[in-house]
C-alpha cells in the first residue's frame, strides 16, 4: 500500500537535480534513473524512502522493469561479510525479497552479450521530519556497503561518518569505466585525497570499520523542509 500520493515528481538522467525544496509544504517525490555498462557492474545506492508502508524497496523497484532478462544484483550482507545475490529470470527477481533500505548501497549488473548501456530506473519520497531530522546507522566491524541517505551532493568530508571513523578507516568507490576500486584511507591527518571527493545522489561505496566494535553514524539531514 502506498503511504500517500506524491505532489510533485522530479526526474533527472543518471544524477538526481538538485533543488531548493526550503519552504516548501507538499509531498516531493523523486526518480533517479541511472545506467549500467554493457556486461559489467555499477555500484549504486539508495537516497530516497520508498512510498510503501514499509519506506524499503526491494530489486524489482530498483530495476523499475529496465533491465533485461539476465541481469543481477549483489547485496551486501554486513553481518556474514559475503554477497547475497539476486537474478532476473524470464518470470522476474529471484528471489526478489533482499530488502533495500534508504542509505543502503548495492552492485548492479548488466547481461553478457548487451552491446549498450542498461538502463535502470526508481521512485520514492525525499526524506523528510517524520519525527527526526536525522538518520542513524550501526556500522559493524569490516565493511558495509552504504550511500549518502539524502538525495543531495555532498563533500565526503562533510559527512559525519567521515568525521567519527577512526584512523585507519577507508572508503572504496566503484569506478565503471576501470571497473575497479578507487580506495581512500583516513589518517591521523585526515582524509587525504578524500579531502576532494564529492558524493552524489545515487553512488554507493564500502565502508570499513576497522574499529573491533560497531559504529555509531547519524547523519543530519542537510535540508530543513518541510
Amino acid at each position: 500500500m502506498k503511504r500517500f500520493l506524491c505532489i510533485v515528481l522530479l526526474v533527472a538522467w543518471g544524477v538526481p537535480v538538485v533543488w531548493s525544496i526550503d519552504g516548501l509544504s507538499s509531498t516531493l517525490c523523486l526518480v533517479y534513473r541511472g545506467t549500467i555498462p554493457p556486461g559489467a557492474l555499477t555500484m549504486t545506492g539508495v537516497a530516497i524512502d520508498s512510498a510503501e508502508t514499509n519506506g524499503m524497496f526491494v530489486i524489482s523497484d530498483i530495476d523499475g522493469g529496465l533491465m533485461p532478462i539476465g541481469s543481477s544484483a549483489l547485496l551486501w550482507d554486513s553481518a556474514q561479510q559475503q554477497y547475497v545475490s539476486e537474478n532476473k529470470l524470464p518470470f522476474g527477481w529471484l528471489p526478489g525479497t533482499n530488502i533495500i533500505y534508504r542509505g543502503r548501497g548495492l552492485f548492479l549488473k548488466a547481461p553478457t552479450g548487451v552491446t549498450s548501456d542498461v538502463q535502470f530506473g526508481y521512485g520514492g519520497l525525499i526524506p523528510v521530519n517524520l519525527g527526526s531530522t536525522s538518520t542513524v546507522f550501526s556500522l559493524v566491524t569490516n565493511l558495509t556497503m552504504i550511500t549518502y541517505p539524502y538525495p543531495v551532493s555532498i563533500p565526503w568530508t562533510n559527512t559525519t561518518l567521515s568525521q567519527v571513523s577512526a584512523s585507519g578507516a577507508s572508503i572504496y568507490l566503484w569506478d565503471d569505466d576501470t571497473q575497479s576500486y578507487d580506495t581512500y584511507g583516513k589518517t591521523r591527518g585526515g582524509w587525504g585525497a578524500a579531502t576532494n571527493l564529492v558524493l552524489v545522489p545515487g553512488v554507493g561505496l564500502y565502508f570499513l570499520n576497522n574499529t573491533t566494535n560497531p559504529l555509531s553514524w547519524t547523519e543530519e539531514r542537510p535540508y530543513t523542509w518541510p
